[in-house]
């Protein structure tokens, strides 16, 4: 299989996927909680939905760690469910709430889905006041085209969110 072929395959997956994830995000007319007020919460995303056992216990240990040091509520959504909620998210969130995202180890060009799903998260809530912060993250791409490509996307996505 030639260079070019790969290279325009995954970029084809990459944008598949995220078309797939705009989507589901912008026809979704799920809330959250109606109830829920997102200035007095802190909104935990892309948590563990999957079987990995590691995954669950660092999701767990976020939530705790959240719990103990902040005077928010705290609200999970599975990662499963990031396009489900965000466009709520988006909707409903002011310079008061807060977005956490999960840690671990998946900022990388082999963990795509989530990959995606937290870029997406970064850029479509760039024009809000809300604040975005990352539990640590293992950070490695590649030095395939791929990893390469997936790391300018990553960087892109972060630059245009200044909170």
């Amino acid at each position: 299989m030639s260079k070019l072929y790969k290279n325009t395959l995954f970029r084809a997956k990459y944008t598949i996927k995220t078309l797939l994830a705009l989507i589901d995000e912008y026809t979704s007319t799920a809330e959250i909680s109606p109830n829920l007020d997102l200035n007095k919460s802190i909104i935990f995303m892309l948590a563990c939905d999957y079987n990995n056992i590691g995954d669950a216990l660092i999701r767990e240990s976020q939530i705790q760690f959240l719990e103990k040091y902040s005077n928010k509520k705290v609200y999970t959504i599975d990662c499963g469910d990031t396009f489900k909620f965000l466009r709520d998210i988006k909707n409903r969130a002011t310079d008061e709430t807060i977005i956490v995202l999960t840690g671990g180890g998946d900022t990388d060009d082999r963990y795509t889905g989530i990959e995606i799903a937290r870029n997406q998260i970064i850029k479509q809530l760039s024009g809000n006041k809300c604040k975005i912060i990352g539990f640590p993250q293992t950070i490695d791409y590649s030095n395939s085209n791929r990893g390469q490509y997936y790391k300018n996307k990553t960087i892109k996505a972060y630059t245009q969110n200044s909170k």
